[in-house]
């Protein structure tokens, strides 16, 4: 196959979705040929990550963007979204989603300009948002800061990736800033925690439950995810771009491996070894 052909063939099932029979069909070539060599163009396209992700920048104290320019050294957004998938009858439990869908659970970080600046597939459906990033964090090739930027640390909260740590303080007044563009009548901070509080306490009215709760930490906040959110998720398909390429290396090898034992048992093959030595 030529190069076009292969690279035609990859964006072809990716822009459409189509399946492998479909593909197969489509551009005259067998089912083994289609997947052989969409697996290594896929591998090609990892080995670019490099290239492809974007090195976040912080927002700087210049910025002019309404969008970005409250919050200094913020390095993008991050939230998860659900794929679709059709996973194998015995693991479906573990692929579906709080709204009974079958769907698996990825990670993106982006930059303001909406360029990926990491990504994270492969988690089950069931998983939380929350084990996700703390995933992300953990891996030695995961979601890190970059060296040279203010701080080495990963800090995060509710859709943003930062620099340096952001503190409650700070957060709320860039949403105070924020609501002073808009127009709306609270100009201070404290107004704005004492609109929260008044929104708990009218809730809790409604929730006798959970009187009390303000401002009171959760230690076992991640155990009860586990228990109420149904996560049956464990992890094992989750891959980031260094992990996919060293496995891909390793099932090509693998392969290979098992095509040259293969040969070596064949008995056509040994036919002829035993042809050529008489021969000689």
């Amino acid at each position: 196959m030529t190069l076009e052909e292969i690279v035609a063939m990859f964006v072809y099932v990716l822009a459409h979705h189509k399946k492998n029979r479909t593909v197969a069909h489509k551009f005259l070539r067998s089912g083994e040929t289609v997947s052989r060599h969409f697996n290594q163009c896929l591998l090609a396209v990892l080995k670019l990550h490099h290239m492809l992700l974007k090195t976040p920048v912080p927002i700087s104290d210049d910025c002019t963007d309404d969008r970005w320019k409250y919050f200094k050294n913020c390095l993008g957004a991050l939230d998860g979204t659900l794929i679709s998938v059709t996973p194998p009858a015995e693991h479906k439990s573990r692929y579906r989603t709080r709204k009974s869908n079958l769907a698996t659970n990825v990670l993106g970080v982006c930059a303001p300009d909406m360029q990926f600046i990491y990504v994270l597939p492969g988690w089950e459906g069931s998983a939380h948002d929350g084990r996700v990033l703390r995933d992300a964090i953990s891996r030695p090739n995961g979601l890190k800061v970059p060296q040279g930027l203010p701080s080495s640390s990963c800090n995060t909260f509710p859709g943003f990736w930062t620099s340096e740590p952001y503190s409650h303080s700070s957060r709320y007044h860039a949403i105070t800033e924020m609501v002073k563009q808009s127009g709306c009548e609270w100009d201070n901070v404290e107004k704005i925690i004492k609109c929260e509080r008044q929104w708990y306490d009218s809730w809790a009215k409604r929730h006798k439950e959970a009187r009390g709760l303000w401002n009171m930490k959760f230690p076992y906040l991640d155990e009860l995810e586990l228990v109420y959110g149904k996560d049956r998720a464990n992890g094992e398909a989750v891959e980031d771009y260094e992990d996919a390429v060293n496995n891909f290396e390793a099932e090509e090898k693998s392969a290979e491996a098992a095509s040259y034992v293969n040969c070596e048992t064949d008995d056509d093959f040994k036919n002829t070894k035993e042809t050529n030595s008489s021969l000689e």
